[in-house]
Parts: structure tokens; C-alpha cells; sequence
């Protein structure tokens, strides 16, 4: 029986998800809104780990997906020195669980060979900027990217990183809106927020330098950062240097922070990298003006017209920042930028995003409607 018979038959799709991690980042949070969008749809949906154990099933709970999804667990040999047994593993499971489509937020191309030794179907879908990446891992990604079936970009730069073939076979679908936001309130708080992981390439020290400027010309002004990470210290260094305490603060653990910040003055997003920011888009659903760095793969530059519904300054520029930070508190048409932000919400809607994927992934399996 050939695919597209199968699927006239009104069978479900059954796609596996490869990754062990379900709470980490924004792609982890993809994964998971994904998952719960196909099983809406009446499709049925794997998750495999090496590590099918009561953490991992805890983590599925708290995400909503536990019992939802059909857990797999697959083989934990090294791949590198067993990778006879590992690759044997995974067609395994291809086959015993009659597995449509391999979709790989990660991964190597050891998974997707067995896959296509099972006629299975293999879609990669690239979270991140590519030339970020170590020299070592821009090769592999590369080798990698010549062999799926199809490919998922969330931003035409990131596609323009590989192959014409991969670019050829690729769709681009942008992170949605995909809590349910609060409503956007008025401006409440004197405050500019930010919010990300704790790690160098988010670059949190420049948002805390820029307010060091932008605070002696709006001294009633507080910088509060959400998120956790390695530079916990540095930061809260760089903030004691700068003469920053009791403007300053981090804030950990959150896991509301969409109503915490809701009604701020500002949000910034000061990223040397990112792919599509998520935590910059709710902040625009919301109606908080938002700054952020024009950082690669340009996911900022898809959602901000500079101006118009948002300010993009270049990349560590703190003189920039601070100046677009004043520019923006007093902007005297800042309903303006407001209305024009909101208009996100339409554009980024979770039910279109979740058919573009649905429909992806039917055109790569050859089944028409």
C-alpha cells in the first residue's frame, strides 16, 4: 500500500518527535505545542528518549502531554562506539510503531538513515542561526541537511545557511503566539523588562549598560530580567559596578511571566543570536514596546518594522540601545506603536501556524485533500 492510498483511507499520520529534553527553551516549547496541535488533529504522536524514567515522565505532566503522547525509548548505546546496535535500535522502532515521519528539531543523520531504511519519512527543522554554531557542528548540519525529505526554517536567512536542494524543499513557518496572553493593558509600571536565559549569547549585560545611560535621564525607571543561568554572578557584578542596586533586579523561576510582565514600560531583547524569539513576540501581543538587537537569523527583523510597531538596534551597542530606550519613553505616539505591535496577534495566530505545519507535513507524504 502506498502512502497516499493509506491516508484516503482517513488513517492517522503517526510522527515521532526526536528530542529528550521537553522543558529547556523555545524549541522545546515548539516541540510541545506541536505535539498537542497534531493530536487535535487526530494524528498520533511519539515522543522518543533514552530515558523513559519518572523524571522524564514528570516533565511530560507538567507540560500537559502525559498519556497524550506514546513514549519510545530508544537505545542508549554510544553512537559513535556502538553504532551498529544504535542504528538497529532505531529502525526498530520505526518499524514496530509504524512511524510516517521522523521530525528532528536536533539529532544526526544516524537517525535519519535508519529512518530511511524504514521508508520512513525525515523533516528537519533548523531552531537556531546556523553560522552561530561551532565550525565543527556547521559541517555536520551541513552534511545533515543534504539528506531529509523536508525542511522547516523559521526564517529565510536561516534557510539561505544550506543547500539549494534543502532551500528548494523548505518551507518557512515562524514561531505563533502560542500561550493564551493576557489581554494588553496599559502602561502600569515604570519598568523595562527582559526575558531569556542567563547565558552569553542572550547578552543580558547589555540591556543592564544601556540602563545605566537611560536611568539618569529616568530615574524612576527599573530594570527587571527574568530568567536563570550561568551568569548569574557576572551580571549581578556588572550590576554593583554600575551602581545599579535596587534598580536592577533578577527574577528566576517564573513560570507566569507573560502576566509579569504585562503592563511594563519597555521590553528589550538584547541577543547577540536568535532564531524566531518567542519572549519578543508575546511581548508584542501585549502591546509592550519592544526593542531588540537586528541579531541574526533576522527573526527580529521578520517581526519589527523599525518605527512602526517597534525599534531594532545593531548588535552590542549600548549607546544605540540606550538612545532607542529614551526615544521610546517619550515617543509621543506611542498608541500608535502600540496598535501597530498588537497586530501580531493576527499575524502569528496558533491555529494558522498549526495548519501550515499540518499541511508541511502532508505534502511531504504525498496526500492530497
Amino acid at each position: 500500500m502506498d502512502t497516499s492510498e493509506k491516508y484516503y483511507k482517513n488513517e492517522k499520520m503517526n510522527i515521532l518527535i526526536f528530542g529528550s529534553r521537553i522543558i529547556y527553551g523555545g524549541g522545546e516549547k515548539m516541540l510541545n505545542w506541536l505535539a498537542k496541535r497534531l493530536i487535535q488533529n487526530g494524528d498520533n504522536v511519539i515522543f522518543a528518549t533514552p530515558n523513559n524514567n519518572d523524571e522524564y515522565r514528570d516533565k511530560l505532566e507538567k507540560v500537559g502531554l502525559l498519556g497524550q503522547v506514546k513514549i519510545v525509548e530508544y537505545p542508549q548505546y554510544n553512537k559513535y562506539k556502538q553504532l551498529i546496535r544504535y542504528y538497529n535500535g532505531w529502525k526498530r522502532i520505526f518499524k514496530d510503531n509504524n512511524i510516517d515521519i521522523l521530525l528532528i528539531f536536533g539529532g544526526s543523520i544516524v537517525e535519519q538513515r535508519a529512518a530511511h531504511a524504514e521508508n520512513v519519512k525525515v523533516v528537519l527543522s533548523e531552531r537556531w542561526y546556523p553560522k552561530a554554531r561551532s565550525f565543527a557542528s556547521q559541517i555536520l548540519k551541513q552534511i545533515q541537511y543534504k539528506y531529509a525529505d523536508g525542511y522547516v526554517f523559521q526564517t529565510v536567512e536561516a534557510s539561505k545557511c544550506y543547500n539549494k536542494r534543502a532551500q528548494r524543499l523548505s518551507v518557512i513557518i515562524p514561531n505563533p503566539i502560542i500561550d493564551n496572553l493576557p489581554e494588553a493593558k496599559t502602561i502600569e509600571r515604570k519598568e523595562v523588562v527582559t526575558v531569556g536565559r542567563l547565558a552569553p549569547e542572550k547578552n543580558q549585560g547589555l540591556v543592564i549598560k544601556a540602563f545605566a545611560i537611560f536611568s539618569k535621564n529616568n530615574p524612576d525607571h527599573y530594570l527587571k530580567i527574568y530568567g536563570s543561568g550561568p551568569l548569574k554572578t557576572e551580571l549581578l557584578n556588572l550590576m554593583e559596578s554600575l551602581q545599579l542596586s535596587g534598580k536592577v533586579e533578577i527574577i528566576e523561576g517564573k513560570r507566569n511571566i507573560s502576566e509579569l510582565i504585562n503592563g511594563a514600560d519597555l521590553f528589550v531583547l538584547p541577543s547577540n543570536v536568535e532564531g524566531m524569539p518567542n519572549a519578543l513576540i508575546e511581548a508584542m501581543a501585549m502591546g509592550i514596546t519592544s526593542i531588540s538587537t537586528d541579531c541574526p537569523a533576522y527573526g527580529s527583523r521578520m517581526l519589527i518594522q523599525d518605527g512602526e510597531n517597534g525599534y531594532l538596534v545593531p548588535l552590542d551597542d549600548v549607546e544605540k540601545l540606550a538612545e532607542a530606550m529614551n526615544r521610546a519613553v517619550r515617543e509621543s505616539d506611542r498608541e500608535r506603536i502600540k496598535n501597530n505591535s498588537l497586530k501580531i496577534r493576527e499575524r502569528l495566530d496558533a491555529d494558522k501556524t498549526a495548519d501550515k505545519w499540518i499541511c508541511y507535513f502532508k505534502k511531504i507524504l504525498g496526500i492530497t485533500e
